[in-house]
């Protein structure tokens, strides 16, 4: 639940900055995102195409849009 309010933050400070504020917002969500994508990565079993295997299921269909 805490890397959704990091991402939420740093998203939110994004639209919200402009100049080098924006700039360090931008660097904090990609490394937010980085994270996120590591840890759904490691969740889904690596190099599989979709979360919960090589199957596409509701969780793959929820994040699609």
């Amino acid at each position: 639940m805490w890397c959704f309010a990091q991402v939420l933050d740093a998203v939110i400070r994004v639209v919200k900055t402009q100049g080098e504020a924006q700039k360090a917002a931008m660097e904090d969500a990609m490394a937010c995102f980085e994270t996120l994508d590591d840890a759904l990565g490691k969740v889904s079993g690596g190099g599989s195409p979709f979360f919960g295997g090589h199957n596409m299921g509701l969780v793959d269909i929820m994040f699609s849009p």
